[in-house]
């Protein structure tokens, strides 16, 4: 997930060594993670279960 951030930042800050990365409003890197819902939420039942 973090990877491909991480990448598109590490090659932006390669293209541009004088600028700051966090100054440049244009560059949108967005993380993308699949979740599965129902598993998710069976997750958290399940760790609210008190045996």
């Amino acid at each position: 997930m973090f990877d491909a951030r991480d990448i598109a930042i590490a090659q932006w800050e390669k293209e541009h060594p004088d600028l700051n990365v966090f100054d440049d409003e244009d560059l949108e890197v967005m993380p993308a993670l699949e979740i599965n819902i129902d598993a998710q939420i069976a997750a958290v039942i399940e760790a609210l279960e008190i045996t």
